[in-house]
């Protein structure tokens, strides 16, 4: 009897990185208020200048909607797409990626609270920061790191056979 081969293919890390929910939570519940304010107003033949403000904040709370556009989606293979609030992607390779370090994370008062570090991603003069709860991060910063690890013994090594021993 002859053996079937099985069609063995090497499982590729991929994924999502997306920002923590509350933005686009506190977006959605502010503007559904603020719009059922602002047409409770004209309802109300409230004067125009009231009306004006409250359709100026519903519409303030539409980039807080769209921090869900906000993301990266990467292959282990491939490289990664990084996405703007508009959807729009980049797509870089993982050998671009020319540092990672840590960076203190975003804070509103004047201490630090104990949170983790979020991690900075320097390809170039451009910077992406990944923040601390972001969902999936870690599997990206793990291939992230792998990468850029081969890169400096990459470029030691090339920087070495460079040097002549004279």
């Amino acid at each position: 009897m002859a053996q079937k081969k099985k069609n063995v293919r090497k499982k590729y890390l991929r994924g999502v990185v997306t920002p923590s929910r509350e933005p686009a939570v506190i977006g959605a519940v502010c503007g559904a208020i603020f719009l059922i304010v602002t047409i409770l107003c004209i309802l109300d033949h409230a004067p125009r200048n009231t009306c004006i403000v409250c359709g100026v904040l519903t519409a303030l709370n539409i980039p807080l909607l769209l921090t869900r556009n906000l993301r990266i989606e990467f292959h282990e293979k491939k490289g990664f797409v990084r996405r703007n609030l508009f959807g729009k992607g980049t797509l870089y390779k993982w050998t671009d990626i020319t540092g990672i370090r840590s960076v203190r994370s975003y804070s509103f008062r004047k201490w630090h609270d104990g949170k983790p570090d979020d991690t900075l991603i320097l390809i170039g003069q451009k910077r992406i920061r990944i923040h601390w709860d972001a969902h999936n991060a870690e599997v990206f910063l793990a291939i992230a790191r792998q990468y850029a690890e081969e890169g400096r013994e990459k470029d030691a090594a090339d920087r070495s056979e460079g040097i002549s021993e004279g």
